[in-house]
This record gives C-alpha cells, sequence and structure tokens, in this order.
C-alpha cells in the first residue's frame, strides 16, 4: 500500500473480481466500529451457489438491515435488466435512501460504484453526493479498474488502494486501519 506522507480522507478501492474488495470493506468497518466509530454505508455481498455468484445483495452497515440488489436468475426477482442481471428497483430505492441518510458518520463505506451509476446515471447514484461530501471523517468507495482513473479525477483528494489477491484483503484492511489511526492521531495532536 502506498502511504501518502497525510493520510488521505478520500480511498478508492480497487481489483478485478473475486479478488476481496468486499472483504476489505467489512473487514474495516469491523475494525471502526470496534473503536467507536459510527460506520454506515452500504456493502454488496454476493450470494454464490457451487462457486458461481447467483445474487448480490446489499446491507446497510448502520442498521445491520438488508436487501436482494440483483440476481442472475431471470425470475426471481421484479426489476430490469443489466449486464445480465435483473436489478431490484425496490432495492435500489431503499439503497438510495440508505445513503442520503448515512452522513454525518465517522466512517462511509460505498460497496460498489459501477457502470451504472458512472455510465447510465442510474442505480445508487445518492453515493456520488454522499462521497462528495464533507460529512465523514473517512470515506471508502469501491470501482473497479476500469472506472477508477476517470472516478479518481472526479473525486477531489481521493488515493487508491488496488488490491490483488483474496489473501491480501484481510491484511491490508488491517493494516490501513492502523495506518488511519496512527497517521490522525499524529495530525490532531496539539
Amino acid at each position: 500500500m502506498v502511504t501518502p506522507q497525510v493520510m488521505a480522507k478520500r480511498w478508492i478501492i480497487t481489483g478485478e473480481r473475486g479478488v476481496g474488495k468486499t472483504t476489505f470493506c467489512r473487514k474495516l468497518a469491523e475494525e471502526a466500529g470496534t473503536s467507536g466509530w459510527d460506520v454506515a454505508g452500504l456493502l454488496s455481498l454476493p450470494r454464490c451457489e457451487g462457486g458461481v455468484k447467483t445474487g448480490i445483495e446489499i446491507l446497510d452497515l448502520r442498521a445491520g438491515a438488508s436487501r436482494m440488489l440483483a440476481s442472475a436468475r431471470p425470475d426471481e426477482l421484479e426489476g430490469f435488466r443489466f449486464c445480465g442481471w435483473t436489478f431490484s428497483e425496490a432495492a435500489l430505492e431503499w439503497g438510495n435512501r440508505v445513503l442520503r441518510h448515512a452522513t454525518p458518520c465517522d466512517l462511509l463505506l460505498v460497496d460498489e460504484i459501477g457502470p451504472m451509476e458512472l455510465d447510465e446515471g442510474r442505480g445508487i447514484t445518492a453515493c456520488l453526493q454522499e462521497l462528495q461530501s464533507e460529512a465523514y471523517r473517512l470515506a471508502i468507495a469501491v470501482v473497479r479498474p476500469a472506472y477508477e482513473e476517470r472516478f479518481r479525477l472526479s473525486w477531489n483528494g481521493s488515493a487508491t488502494i488496488a488490491i490483488a489477491s483474496p489473501a491480501q484483503a484481510f491484511e491490508l484492511a488491517e493494516a490501513f486501519w492502523e495506518e488511519f489511526k496512527r497517521s490522525t492521531q499524529l495530525s490532531t495532536r496539539p
């Protein structure tokens, strides 16, 4: 991980499918929550059957509630088709409400921002406004590699962590949290 001299408060987590981006976010949320931080935002949790991803559930980190967001099974959800998935309109609306009420908070996590939000202008678009706000101590946005540069250029002051493997994600989250705590303690001392 590259550590800037002054630790950024806006971070992009990127990496290919299956490398542990959500694992990183979940571990970071646990570390922050254990430290007494108010953790808010959404995690995208995969539903796998026989090693194949068949669904995506979104989890409200503050309330602990979840909704089925998307399914690879054509008749499982009512909604619209996008990139081979059926997306639930109701879950998207719910996710937008969750994010509109996520700030202020200490840690804002958005897993993940993709082609629906960035190319189509739909999906869970409330994340874009909430991430641009300054109503958090630390914000993490998960973005696929193909969108990382574009998103970083639009999210001023952000830095990027690229996760290369599932084995790296858990340890990287712990190291990141320790470095963030150390950096912010040093910068806030009189």
